[in-house]
């Protein structure tokens, strides 16, 4: 189960990535850049805090990774929604 999920946080990365991508021409790379480091930080947070529970658990890298792709996930759909404002 860790094998797929982590499969799946790797295809979700690369849509991350597409969209930063996309991003950068809106708003520069310095600014995206920045904001990406940002968000990095606190998914990692914010992930470790939700897993933090099962410390100690077999299930612990599961919940870490399903954590970090509905968080990516999210990511992707707010920088969609951003790019649509700036380009309606």
């Amino acid at each position: 189960m860790d094998e797929c999920a982590a499969s799946e946080l790797g295809q979700v990365t690369k849509l991350l990535h597409s969209a930063l991508s996309d991003e950068n021409k809106y708003y520069g790379s310095g600014k995206v850049n920045s904001v990406q480091s940002a968000w990095d930080k606190y998914m990692k947070a914010e992930c470790a805090m939700e897993s933090g529970i099962y410390k100690g658990g077999s299930i612990l890298p599961l919940v870490m990774t399903d954590c970090e792709i509905s968080e990516t996930v999210s990511r992707i759909h707010r920088i969609d929604i951003d790019i649509h404002s700036a380009n309606p």
